[in-house]
């Protein structure tokens, strides 16, 4: 299922430049909530498989196959920002 692109959206540049500050800060302030440090990425084969299954990173969707998806289920507009 493809997320909805409503009329004046973002564009594809754009929507991957959000999706990216999403991610950085989403992880900054997850390690925060853990106590850990921002450096500190525990292991977790599950996760890792996941970008990293048998056949390789470039057998599996790209992660900007997702942005839409994401952004839109964490509640981010993916319409332009308003000076």
């Amino acid at each position: 299922m493809r997320a909805t692109n409503p009329k004046g959206a973002i564009s594809r540049a754009e929507l991957l430049n959000r999706y990216s500050v999403w991610l950085h800060m989403e992880r900054r302030l997850l390690a925060k909530e853990m106590g850990v440090s921002e450096r500190e990425i525990p292991e977790d084969r599950a996760a890792n498989a996941f970008h990293f299954p048998e056949g390789g990173w470039e057998s599996v969707p790209k992660p900007s196959t997702r942005a839409a998806r994401v952004l839109e289920t964490a509640g981010v507009l993916l319409l332009p920002d308003k000076d």
